[in-house]
């Protein structure tokens, strides 16, 4: 059978044709950090990844010329307005102020995972303290969003899986009536098991009781049943050999029987086969829409989600969203600074400030209608 099997399904059952074949892709591209920052922002990052350090050397320095050298600030200080320049003094405090930018976006992001475990002091990670709303969540927002059985069968009928699904079923029904080879074996093994069973003397004792049993009963009385049962009487011999010879015959009948229904009724098979192909796809739509029903999606997505443990909860996050991460964490220095700017020249930092805010806002409003112009209608 399972030769048989694998030698007429490929045959006739063309699974290949159920969906549009999409290329597969290397399997170094199917990882979460497969959609990384472009190319640009890549050298942005190399570039903002030191700042820190820069930051930290400057600190040093100030502190160290000042105190460590013995050289006096004022020796550097340069009078401009009504105030005095302090060169080391503003290089601390920008420094000061950049390093507090990176620190507390580092601090922020290592708070999304650390601590794994409730501490006593530091209390918990808020991935880790949160793990079962968010896997909640994520289920749930996956189910109604991504694995809805609406969207499914939608998608299943974008595709026209339905319609190919039945044409499928249609046109391997098709070949398998129409096919030649297929139809002998099926008929061997069919005309071969009956003369097996047949050939059962207790099978053929039985038929025989039955066949006198169906006489007595239709021959309810007369000449008939007198002739009959006189012949039965006195020729026991010739009638069950009579008999038997019949059921040893039935294999031969049923392969004719067979022969003679396929050459007949096979283009009439096809054609209502081909005359049921709207009803069967509107029959599978509706099954598939009624085991989608059925499948708690949500609970599937939560219980797969609850066998990830904090470690592997934590890697796919941060995978995801590592090279963000760090773009966050390190443009929290280049944001220090310039608040630093501020605190050093208030009233005139802002006011550069808001003049670059208002020419970049400007720019990109006019450049985003030329790369849209049907938005800015």
């Amino acid at each position: 059978m399972k030769d048989f099997l694998k030698k007429y399904i490929p045959r006739h059952v063309k699974f290949r044709e159920l969906l549009p074949q999409t290329p597969s892709q290397p399997e170094e591209n199917l990882d979460f950090n497969r959609y990384k920052l472009s190319a640009k922002k890549r050298i942005w990052l190399q570039f903002v990844s030191i700042s820190h350090w820069v930051c930290l050397a400057g600190f040093a320095v100030s502190v160290f010329l000042v105190n460590g050298m013995g050289f006096n600030p004022e020796d550097w200080a340069v009078p401009y307005s009504d105030k005095v320049f302090d060169p080391l003094e503003m290089l601390k405090m920008l420094c000061v102020s950049g390093l507090i930018g990176y620190g507390t976006n580092y601090i922020a992001i290592q708070m999304l995972f650390r601590p794994v475990h409730k501490r006593p002091v530091w209390g918990q990670g808020l991935i880790p303290a949160q793990r079962q709303i968010i896997i909640f969540t994520l289920s749930r927002g996956m189910h109604k969003h991504v694995l809805n059985e609406e969207l499914i069968i939608h998608n299943l009928e974008k595709a026209k899986f339905p319609a190919r699904l039945a044409a499928m079923i249609i046109d391997s029904g098709e070949g398998v009536v129409r096919d030649e080879e297929l139809k002998k074996e099926v008929k061997y093994w069919i005309v071969e098991g009956i003369r097996d069973y047949f050939s059962k003397t207790h099978v053929q004792n039985e038929i025989l009781a039955t066949i006198d049993e169906k006489l007595d009963v239709h021959l309810e009385g007369g000449l008939k049943k007198l002739l009959v049962s006189t012949y039965r009487k006195y020729n026991a011999k010739d009638y069950e050999s009579l008999v038997k010879k019949f059921i040893q015959e039935i294999p031969e009948i049923t392969g004719s029987v067979m022969d003679k229904f396929g050459a007949e009724k096979t283009d009439e098979i096809v054609d209502y086969l081909h005359t049921q192909k709207g009803e069967l796809t509107h029959l599978i739509t509706v099954s598939i829409a009624d085991i989608l029903t059925s499948i708690d999606i949500t609970g599937l997505l939560r219980k797969q989600m609850e066998h990830f443990d904090d470690s592997k909860l934590e890697k796919m996050v941060r995978e995801a969203t590592n090279e963000q991460l760090k773009y966050i964490q390190y443009l929290g220095t280049l944001l220090g600074l310039l608040g630093g700017l501020i605190i050093w020249e208030p009233v005139f930092m802002l006011i550069v400030y808001s003049v670059i805010l208002a020419t970049l806002f400007i720019l990109d409003k006019i450049l985003y209608q030329r790369q849209n112009p049907s938005h800015g209608k």
